[in-house]
């Protein structure tokens, strides 16, 4: 069951960056909202068939631009694919993003997507998250999530981001 999410919830995921690291030209405005034309191939099929997941996505930075149209993103993407998509910033603050992910942890929620959990309470919270039975996908966060089973980790390094021409 796990596995079925994680399909789902990783691709979910990277198009949130993509997305989030779109700028003012191509950050979806405008773009096509009739599910007619979405995909379902190489989809589990509990989703292809139109049963969604409850996704929450925490995010420890925010008040920017790029912290706006990455949940934008989660929400448009979320409900392209029959999702519902709570999104949570906590604005910078280590306490409330502690906070939300310690609600996720009791919430009914399908899976979770952390975003810049740069601090050991993050691998602590994610292991709870996962004892839940919840799927975690995260981005730019502690390094030590790679040692929980099944936690999917992606980052991007800023600086060589900064070298490309």
């Amino acid at each position: 069951m796990r596995k079925v999410f994680k399909q789902a919830i990783l691709p979910l995921a990277l198009g949130l960056l993509l997305v989030g690291c779109g700028t003012a030209e191509n950050t979806g405005q405008g773009a096509n909202t009739n599910n007619d034309d979405v995909s379902f191939e190489n989809v589990p099929e509990r989703f292809a068939d139109g049963e969604g997941a409850k996704i929450k996505v925490i995010r420890k930075i925010g008040g920017d631009d790029h912290t706006a149209q990455f949940l934008a993103g989660a929400q448009e993407e979320g409900t392209a694919l029959g999702f519902e998509v709570e999104t949570f910033t906590a604005n910078g603050s280590a306490e409330s993003f502690h906070d939300a992910i310690a609600q996720a942890v009791n919430g009914d929620y399908d899976g979770v997507i952390i975003s810049h959990g740069d601090d050991p309470a993050t691998i602590e919270g994610v292991q709870e998250l996962v004892d839940s039975g919840k799927s975690v996908v995260a981005f730019d966060s502690d390094g030590g999530l790679l040692d929980i089973e099944g936690v999917t980790l992606t980052s991007q390094d800023d600086e060589e981001l900064a070298t490309l021409r």
